[in-house]
């Protein structure tokens, strides 16, 4: 059974991946509606360790390469704080999916079982299941090895090549020649997917959903981008995507937080692309004031999201603010800034900026030299997740 069962009484609640501008943002809104919020991440530095919002920050043993002593700690700190409810945002909800039997006998684990977000993360698996609702994937094959990805009978400029499984869109090949994708034919990681290139408008969701019920949601698109996921957003209200989620966590009694990616061609026909079995940024356009808490307690009438714009400010002016300075769009970023919502922005937490300073001036430029990576490849690298 995957249905998650919360207690009538939720006081004391742990939310994973702490050290993200997302977390901060869902911290606060708890904290807001008098729960007792605590955040933990593998991270000795975070952004929510020391924000007025939270109880107390936990490091944890690396989910990935100490997985027996992360749930040991993890069940430790379930019963030393009466942790009621844990909630991951990103990659550790795989994890915590993976062990949910073990950790589910002393707290409520909000995440699906892990069978069923592996085939929700399945690029391929996912689009053949989506056949038959409203709206389907765009048209795709699975390349398994070398002579099916050489004897693929389509134009290769008409395709988009993907992992699987992939994080930050990470070894993605868009449209490649012939040429192009067999000189690169050896770094691939086989099985891939074939899925049809469509050219249109983007769009992404966030939704939580409770033995299939949607109980909060909202659609939007990057106005920003690193790389291939978002820092800045736009509220779209699209009732086509809306019915495509509720319909699909209806469907497959989806338990947890969900997100999908879909493409409207020039023609008006929507694509789903890609589903996200866990948290997305979108959960950054419902404001620190609104109660979405209640979607992860109850099962109640969907509760939309109160922002027209947000922003991962930290990103934005590390990235785009040079970038829209070099190209003369400066004017355009000021715009977008100055009427998107900061999620740092709180003049009774004021030690979380501090740290953001800290983390852009100190942090990145340290991990860019260990990594040997640039700053958009650094800040997208979590050696917990990247493999």
């Amino acid at each position: 059974m995957n249905n998650i069962k919360v207690s009538k009484k939720i006081n004391n609640v742990l939310i994973m991946n702490g050290d993200s501008e997302q977390c901060l943002n869902l911290a606060k809104q708890f904290s807001n509606n008098s729960f007792n919020v605590f955040t933990a991440d593998f991270f000795q530095q975070s952004v929510t360790k020391n924000s007025n919002h939270i109880k107390k920050y936990i490091r944890l043993p690396s989910a990935r390469f100490d997985t027996q002593n992360f749930v040991k700690e993890l069940i430790k700190i379930v019963l030393t704080f009466k942790i009621d409810l844990i909630i991951p945002l990103y990659d550790v909800s795989f994890y915590l999916s993976k062990n949910k039997e073990i950790i589910s006998k002393y707290t409520t684990v909000f995440v699906d079982d892990i069978d069923k977000l592996k085939s929700l993360h399945n690029k391929y698996e996912f689009a053949t299941l989506c056949k038959n609702y409203s709206i389907s994937s765009p048209s795709f094959q699975l390349i398994k090895n070398e002579d099916d990805l050489l004897n693929f009978d389509k134009n290769y400029k008409d395709y988009v090549f993907k992992p699987l499984a992939s994080r930050w869109g990470e070894n993605v090949v868009v449209k490649p020649t012939k040429k192009k994708l067999i000189s690169i034919i050896n770094k691939l990681r086989y099985p891939i997917i074939a899925q049809q290139f469509i050219d249109g408008e983007e769009f992404s969701t966030y939704s939580i959903s409770r033995d299939g019920f949607v109980t909060a949601h909202t659609s939007y698109k990057s106005i920003y981008k690193l790389g291939s996921s978002g820092i800045a957003f736009q509220k779209v209200n699209d009732d086509k995507i809306k019915k495509f989620v509720s319909d699909f966590c209806r469907k497959n009694n989806y338990n947890g937080q969900i997100g999908f990616d879909f493409i409207k061609d020039r023609n008006g026909k929507y694509f789903v692309i890609e589903c996200n079995p866990r948290a997305t940024s979108g959960v950054t356009m419902f404001s620190a004031s609104i109660n979405l808490p209640q979607a992860f307690i109850e099962t109640k009438p969907v509760i939309s999201a109160d922002l027209d714009y947000s922003m991962l400010s930290a990103a934005m002016l590390v990235i785009e603010l040079p970038k829209s300075i070099l190209s003369a769009k400066v004017i355009h970023f000021i715009r977008y800034f100055s009427k998107a919502n900061d999620i740092l922005c709180d003049s009774k937490d004021i030690v979380p900026p501090i740290y953001i300073i800290y983390f852009t001036f100190v942090l990145v430029p340290l991990r860019m030299l260990a990594l040997q990576k640039s700053m958009k490849e650094t800040l997208g690298w979590n050696e917990e997740y990247n493999i």
